[in-house]
């Protein structure tokens, strides 16, 4: 039933572009009576405009040139406006088009409309600046003239070919009269039907295929068909054995890299350069709409396990992006302890020693073992307390460790209670980053949440506990 139905609109088809064909001749005959009207309307009133001048010499001579005159803009006005715009004598081309000019049924040359563009000796697409490049764009204000004058026609022909309606995602059987031919990039439709793989399981290829006529002689007149009927059984043929060497399951996974995948293997192949070097005809591209199995079972099934993988494979990543957070949430938090024990830690030794928290980290930083053998007593005392809250508040603080040195009682100097201070103070200058990557500001008990503290407790800051202690 379908065979029969496309045999229907192949038939409707060609009657269609048969009307055209019977159609633009019927214009052109028109367009040339209805030139040559204005043209002997022009000489009827320059031949009036003499009879009446004939009275006076000096009349007649002036009379004579505005005829001359008249009768050359006439022409001109018929060309450009009337006849040039159906291929009488002279043409009207599109951008990125070209005409071929026979006389009889013989090739004659090619006009064309495509800037920066020019054709070699042999009618090859060049650029223009190209040192090959013969044939260049000799139009008048966009009108090109038909060589020779008279003899010259345009040549037509009927093109059937299908083209894909990315819209309604089916594919659209197209048959027309071409006048002029496209020079520019043109999305085709071909498909290949019950192909085997190396499985030998039958399956069927969609594709949209973009070619490019880079030699307009070559594509019209080397071969005695349409080019796209040559270059239609090539491409298949292509498809074929390139589906032949691959399962229908490994194709199915990889059909976005399919299409670039069977472009690469048909350039490797030469039916690339066939395709160039005998017709004329340049593939820009391969891209595939779709390809199904003849076993709609496996196929339902291979896209089923096609969707499980990249399923597991976002559940993996999700999976880890949350890890990862995990890690960050709890290096934010541990610094955040760590910030809140050294806090602490500075109160204690400030109320021990009487002086300020910037002063205590200036000594530090200047005589730290004159510092230590000053307040050696009170630094010991104030890390025991530190310690005891540590253990109190498990949620809250956090033990910062030291190297364990115990230093020489030769020479008085405790490098562990030097290197406590110095920990302290780092891990106060260390900002704690918070869930929304800022600097989080410790103010009362509004962070972490405790256990194990009384409720009076729980309503005071760990510097209020602080200073309770050294009371």
């Amino acid at each position: 039933m379908a065979f029969w139905n496309r045999k229907q609109t192949e038939e409707k088809e060609v009657k269609i572009a048969e009307q055209q064909l019977v159609r633009y001749q019927l214009n052109k005959k028109k367009a040339l009576w209805k030139g040559l009207v204005i043209i002997a309307f022009a000489l009827i009133l320059d031949f009036t405009l003499i009879v009446i001048s004939m009275a006076n010499i000096f009349f007649l001579l002036g009379a004579i040139i505005v005829s001359i005159a008249i009768i050359g803009i006439t022409c001109f006005v018929v060309l450009y406006f009337v006849w040039a715009k159906h291929d009488i004598l002279a043409c009207n081309i599109n951008e990125g088009y070209c005409k071929v000019i026979v006389v009889g049924d013989k090739f004659r040359g090619i006009v064309f409309n495509h800037k920066g563009k020019a054709m070699s000796k042999d009618w090859d697409v060049v650029d223009e600046t190209d040192p090959i490049a013969i044939h260049k764009d000799e139009s008048i204000w966009g009108m090109h003239i038909i060589w020779p004058l008279i003899l010259g026609k345009i040549y037509t022909h009927i093109l059937a070919w299908r083209k894909y309606d990315f819209i309604k995602k089916s594919p659209m059987d197209r048959r027309e009269l071409l006048t002029q031919t496209s020079l520019m990039d043109y999305p085709f439709y071909i498909e290949t039907l019950q192909a085997e793989d190396k499985d030998r399981a039958p399956l069927d290829l969609f594709t949209v295929v973009t070619m490019q006529i880079v030699n307009p002689y070559k594509a019209l007149f080397k071969i005695t068909t349409e080019w796209i009927e040559v270059a239609t059984p090539k491409i298949q043929g292509a498809y074929v054995a390139y589906i032949k060497l691959h399962s229908f399951q490994e194709m199915l996974e990889n059909v976005k890299s399919l299409g670039s995948a069977i472009f690469e293997e048909m350039k490797s192949g030469g039916v690339f350069k066939e395709l160039v070097d005998v017709y004329g005809v340049k593939i820009i591209s391969i891209d595939v709409i779709e390809i199904i199995g003849g076993d709609k079972e496996i196929q339902a099934a291979i896209k089923a396990n096609a969707t499980a993988k990249l399923r597991k494979q976002a559940t993996i990543t999700d999976a880890e992006a949350a890890a990862q957070k995990t890690v960050i949430y709890s290096e934010a938090e541990r610094q955040a302890r760590a910030n809140k024990t050294a806090g602490v830690f500075m109160t204690l030794i400030s109320g021990r020693t009487g002086l300020s928290e910037d002063k205590i980290k200036e000594c530090m930083a200047e005589h730290p073992e004159e510092f230590q053998k000053t307040y050696g007593p009170e630094i010991q005392t104030c890390n025991k307390l530190v310690e005891q809250m540590v253990s109190a508040e498990a949620n809250g603080l956090v033990q910062i460790l030291t190297s364990g040195n115990t230093g020489s009682p030769s020479t008085g100097v405790n490098t562990e209670l030097i290197a406590t201070v110095v920990a302290m103070l780092k891990a106060m200058n260390t900002p704690a980053v918070s869930n929304s990557g800022q600097t989080p500001t410790n103010k009362g008990n509004s962070g972490t949440q405790q256990t194990g503290d009384s409720p009076e407790n729980k309503k005071k800051s760990y510097v209020e506990q602080a200073k309770d202690i050294l009371k």
